[in-house]
């Protein structure tokens, strides 16, 4: 007879199995879940928009919600203000099919912007969807760029600097003109030889001192190869560019000139014996540059440019390159540097 008891491991095995839901049987349970949400959400839209809570005598919806739901009038009310929410940004007006915890998040801007910032979250959800860290970043976004527009307006031509605040962005310090405006993304041309088109969020921009259209073009006009230039870069460039202020060059390179309409361009400068990038706006001409001063450049950018050149001559030829006269004796001190490594 005690061959026949059942094992005790198999009735456990069996009370689990019967406990696990079938797939049909989850599906359903979901399903009875959503349509409560809806069922509730949509009963209390309609308890406040038709004033029930004034047909039982109440002052207030949520006079009514205290009196009749007591402790559970603070998730009711979630769940109104989360089927207002719903019923506006919902393509056909459904309700009860976003989760509340989205919905309240969504409620932290104003109404006005309830439906933008949805469609922003849809857009830019993760792949496995949406998900209550995507929608509060997605908000906090979209809040921390009302702040950014509230402080500085973008125009189109204006010199911008990107700083996206991202550890692993290559674009943070570039520089470009405004080619773009839209409501939360501004679209820059950058300065470079590929005048690549980018999109940024207006507080990943920060404005920066550069001329104008007109005035960056008559730059673009008055500036050619071979020409002399001072370095003079705002404090909103690139350390690597600012470290050369005050330094003559020559230009040797300009951009395209199917970009000078835009007024965006860039210029290479040779620059203590290296060739270093500029915008047009970070350089000066240098008027009516003697033969002797043109003499001295070439010479100075050559011997700087080697890599054999002593430490002590590479001091002294970096202190001409800021100068725009010298003495005699400057001049008698440059040939001897020249003549040494020359031979």
């Amino acid at each position: 007879m005690e061959k026949n008891l059942p094992q005790p491991e198999r009735t456990v095995d069996a009370v689990v199995v019967r406990s696990l839901m079938t797939p049909d049987e989850a599906r359903q349970c979901i399903e009875e879940i959503k349509g409560h949400l809806i069922g509730v959400r949509k009963l209390l839209l309609e308890l406040e928009e038709r004033r029930g809570w004034e047909a039982l005598g109440y002052e207030s919806m949520r006079q009514c919600m205290v009196g009749e739901f007591g402790r559970s009038q603070s998730q009711l009310y979630r769940e109104l203000k989360a089927g207002k929410i719903e019923r506006k940004i919902s393509p056909r007006g459904e309700i009860g099919l976003i989760p509340e915890g989205h919905l309240r998040h969504i409620g932290k801007l104003s109404p006005e912007k309830w439906l933008d910032a949805w469609s922003e979250v849809e857009k830019t959800a993760p792949q496995k969807g949406v998900t209550m860290s995507h929608v509060a970043k997605t908000v906090a976004k979209i809040k921390s760029l009302d702040v950014a527009k509230s402080e500085q307006e973008f125009v189109l031509g204006e010199w911008v600097r990107v700083k996206t605040r991202r550890r692993s962005s290559n674009w943070d310090e570039m520089r470009g003109v405004v080619a773009k405006v839209e409501e939360y993304e501004i679209t820059i041309r950058l300065d470079d030889d590929s005048g690549q088109l980018l999109r940024f969020y207006r507080d990943e921009l920060v404005k920066i001192n550069a001329p104008n259209r007109e005035l960056n073009q008559i730059i673009e006009e008055a500036i050619q190869c071979g020409d002399i230039v001072t370095i003079d870069c705002p404090t909103d460039a690139e350390f690597s560019q600012r470290m050369y202020n005050g330094c003559w060059g020559t230009i040797s390179k300009r951009s395209a000139s199917r970009r000078a309409s835009s007024g965006v361009g860039s210029l290479e400068v040779v620059v203590k014996g290296k060739i270093i990038k500029f915008m047009k706006s970070d350089v000066k001409p240098v008027n009516n540059p003697t033969p002797t001063f043109r003499e001295i450049i070439e010479k100075v950018n050559q011997l700087l440019s080697r890599d054999d050149i002593d430490e002590l001559d590479r001091q002294i030829l970096e202190f001409y390159v800021g100068r725009l006269s010298f003495t005699d004796k400057q001049l008698e001190r440059l040939k001897q540097i020249w003549d040494s490594y020359s031979k």
